[in-house]
């Protein structure tokens, strides 16, 4: 796959996220300030997406330093609710930045053994289930998915995050091998996509477990950095071991 072809794919996705912000304020006809929130938030979506996909052309030192800053802010936003915790609790926020850097470094091993596509493949799988269950969620959610763990996550968006997600991973295709068959590859999409989804539930029982709704306020409209990189943290490894084992 060249790369005018994935940033081709990108743009439109882009696109689409845009076309559903619109359609949303239209229908709830939202204020100013919520229409402002909702495209600072956008913004700083493609944001990281853009900047994930354009590290992974470079050298694996590159990655290697944004995922040890990324782990280094996790552990400063658990480490400030340690003191307020106990018992097991405490434990799991004390071992939990171990364990995030151990699963995303499966990043860096995957680009540096399988090269930027499969990369690209994660990141994007990833960014298109998070990000359009938000939006599809919005647009067209009411039924509450699990709502003592996290209140806004609804079975429309959960659908509707997991079906965008298949069709972008079907664009995407081209970027395996010829040998890889479309249904192994839309197979890996969807445990990668319903990893990113069990990522995100597992912080957010934390954040209930803690009683707050965001783990910081460093990204603006995302909360703290592990708000924003909650479902990668999972994705990451299922998608490595799925790989190794079951297709290389």
């Amino acid at each position: 796959m060249t790369s005018r072809y994935l940033y081709t794919v990108v743009a439109a996705l882009f696109l689409c996220g845009a076309i559903l912000i619109i359609a949303t304020h239209l229908k709830y006809g939202s204020c100013l300030a919520d229409k402002r929130k909702d495209w600072l938030k956008y913004s700083v979506f493609v944001f990281v997406i853009t900047s994930f996909l354009t590290i992974s052309h470079l050298p694996p030192l590159f990655l290697t330093g944004l995922l040890a800053l990324i782990s280094l802010a996790a552990l400063k936003e658990l480490y400030e609710h340690l003191p307020h915790t106990s018992g097991g609790l405490k434990f799991l926020l004390a071992i939990l930045p171990i364990i995030i850097a151990v699963c995303l470094g499966h990043l860096v091993v995957i680009q540096n053994g399988d090269g930027c596509g499969l990369f690209a493949f994660v990141i994007l799988t990833v960014g298109i289930s998070d990000g359009f269950s938000q939006l599809w969620g919005r647009l067209l959610g009411r039924k509450r998915m699990c709502p003592q763990i996290s209140p806004a996550k609804t079975w429309g968006g959960f659908f509707g995050g997991v079906i965008s997600a298949l069709v972008g991973i079907f664009l995407l295709a081209p970027m395996f091998p010829p040998n890889i068959s479309l249904s192994m590859i839309l197979l890996l999409g969807l445990i990668t996509a319903l990893a990113a989804v069990a990522g995100d539930l597992t912080f957010s029982y934390i954040k209930r477990r803690l009683g707050i709704k965001d783990f910081s306020g460093t990204l603006p409209g995302h909360g703290g950095v592990l708000d924003r990189f909650d479902s990668l943290i999972m994705a990451a490894p299922v998608f490595f071991w799925i790989w190794r084992l079951l297709v290389k």
